[in-house]
């Protein structure tokens, strides 16, 4: 597994970080930042995202981006929860 050294990202200094772990950062992040460009950014042409609540395909980042801003219409305030905070509400 091939491991990246990050010394900043987005103003946060981070440790060892794989490529997968800084994708799935990236994807993440990007809701949070309210920025589904940032997000499509690391969905590859030949992805079929699948929205299960909706029970829909969606192929490539302009149909990701397109499912964001529905799902940010439904939940205008939402954010994602850090697993790490998840696991201490637990």
């Amino acid at each position: 597994m091939t491991r990246l050294h990050h010394t900043e990202h987005e103003g946060l200094t981070e440790a060892l970080m794989t490529e997968t772990e800084r994708i799935v950062r990236i994807f993440h992040e990007s809701w949070d930042l309210r920025d589904p460009e940032r997000g499509a950014t690391v969905i590859a042409e030949n992805c079929h995202f699948e929205d299960i609540a909706r029970g829909e395909l969606l192929p490539g980042p302009e149909a990701y981006k397109r499912d964001y801003h529905r799902w940010r219409e439904a939940f205008p305030s939402g954010r994602r929860m850090d697993p790490a905070t998840a696991a201490s509400c637990a």
